[in-house]
Order: structure tokens, then C-alpha cells, then sequence
């Protein structure tokens, strides 16, 4: 979480500065954004379903070309949150 937040205070004043900002696209934005993806995981991993779809949402926003296949995690989600947090 402190990851995030860090990433947070760094990056997002430069994304609202920047009309085209691609936060895949510029590189050392990634640990930022997996950073999302890994508490995102961690949520899924316990059954929290909503924190993890809301992390997996922002990561789409901020990359929707889905560089790192959120959209198969949050279609697992809601298929069946169960089946995911036991794959995890």
C-alpha cells in the first residue's frame, strides 16, 4: 500500500499535467502499476472481491491496452471469486 501511495503522489500530478500521459508507456511508472496489481492480487487471493475489482478498474484506466491482462483477472472475479482466490 505504501508502494501505491508513493507511486500515487509521484506520478498522478504528471498524468493530470499531460493530456495523452500513457503510464505503460512511460517506464519507470511500472513498479507503480504493479504494485496496484499485486495488492490487487493480494485482495483476490482472500476473497475480497471489491478491492480487488477496484484496483483491477483503476489499472485499466490507467492502461487501456491491458499491457498486463487485468481483464482476465477481473473476468475470473466475476465468474467465480472463489475459483480465483483458490488458483492464487
Amino acid at each position: 500500500a505504501r508502494a501505491i501511495r508513493t507511486g500515487r503522489e509521484l506520478w498522478e500530478p504528471i498524468a493530470a499535467a499531460q493530456d495523452d500521459f500513457s503510464y505503460w508507456g512511460v517506464t519507470a511508472t511500472r513498479p507503480y502499476m504493479r504494485a496496484i496489481e499485486s495488492l490487487g492480487d493480494w485482495f483476490a487471493e482472500r476473497g475480497n472481491v471489491e478491492s480487488a475489482t477496484s484496483l483491477y478498474d483503476r489499472l485499466l484506466s490507467m492502461n487501456p491496452t491491458d499491457n498486463q491482462g487485468i481483464r482476465h483477472r477481473l473476468a475470473d472475479l466475476s465468474v467465480a471469486p472463489e475459483v480465483m482466490a483458490a488458483e492464487m
